[in-house]
């Protein structure tokens, strides 16, 4: 900026001067924008995160009650097999316990 002053009256006198801005030409207005864009956008991501964590307990959750599942039914599948104490199982029920252990797992899969 350049400026040019003068005064009237017993002393007249005569001032120029430049002035010049060094730095970032942004105003604080922008500034403020762009603090308000991060935040959004920080907020946004927060928003997908825990929307990504809620997936990912669900997930979690089903996975754990399929485990529990499939243990029970061992365990019932064990408690048959041992309530038989005098002879020992019959092929075709061990054979039916393991297919139908394996076409459950292969299922849920």
């Amino acid at each position: 900026m350049l400026n040019v002053g003068a005064t009237i009256g017993d002393d007249p006198m005569i001032s120029a001067g430049l002035s010049l801005r060094l730095g970032r030409e942004k105003s604080v207005k922008s500034d403020r924008r762009e603090a308000m864009r991060r935040a959004n956008e920080a907020e946004a991501r927060v928003a997908r995160m825990e929307e990504q964590l809620q997936k990912y307990r669900q997930q979690n959750e089903d996975e754990r009650t399929l485990y529990n599942m499939r243990l029970t039914n061992m365990q019932e599948q064990l408690d048959k097999l041992n309530a038989k104490p005098s002879a020992a199982p019959a092929k075709t029920e061990v054979k039916q316990a393991v297919k139908s252990s394996v076409k459950r797992s292969s299922r849920k899969r």
